[in-house]
């Protein structure tokens, strides 16, 4: 019987499988991963005020966070940082 449960900590055999049929689908389908993390980061002066992270792989990307201090929510930081990304990944394919 197959079951199914929420797995809290991720262990390297989990990691293992996930890189390994990934990448086994990717190749089988002529894709090129080329998979890579990213942290874009807004400041104010030398003060870090927002943080966008995430990856790129195949022709996509994905946004994992997007945090915005407290006091500077309201002033499109958020929407600078999703444009940064945008703007940055715009011509690579």
């Amino acid at each position: 019987m197959i079951t199914v449960k929420l797995v809290e900590n991720v262990s390297e055999e989990i990691n293992e499988i996930i890189d390994n049929e990934f990448n086994k689908f990717a190749k089988s389908n002529g894709v090129i991963c080329d998979y890579k993390s990213f942290t874009f980061v807004a400041k104010e002066d030398e003060n870090i005020v927002g943080v966008l992270t995430g990856h790129s792989y195949y022709n996509e990307i994905h946004i994992g966070d997007l945090i915005v201090k407290e006091e500077y929510r309201g002033k499109k930081i958020g929407s600078k940082l999703v444009n940064a990304v945008e703007k940055y990944y715009r011509d690579k394919g």
